[in-house]
């Protein structure tokens, strides 16, 4: 299993997704994965490359992987 990160390729909107964050054995399951949890963007989001990237974070050094933040 690997960590995959998934990021829109345009600007969000309210109520849209941004990035999610998946552990998949691939690609197309971290595509899979993210497009169920879908907000507004819609899943099509997630499963075209034309519209979202999809990279493996590097566990080479320490990273953050999520930071949560009740904005005001």
């Amino acid at each position: 299993m690997k960590l995959y990160q998934l990021s829109q390729k345009k600007d969000a909107n309210w109520d849209e997704n941004i990035s999610v964050t998946v552990i998949a054995s691939s690609a197309k399951e971290a595509r899979q994965a993210a497009s169920e949890v879908a907000a507004d963007e819609g899943a099509e989001t997630w499963l075209q490359p034309s519209k979202s990237v999809c990279e493996v974070v590097k566990t080479g050094s320490p990273k953050i992987v999520s930071i949560s933040n009740k904005g005001a």
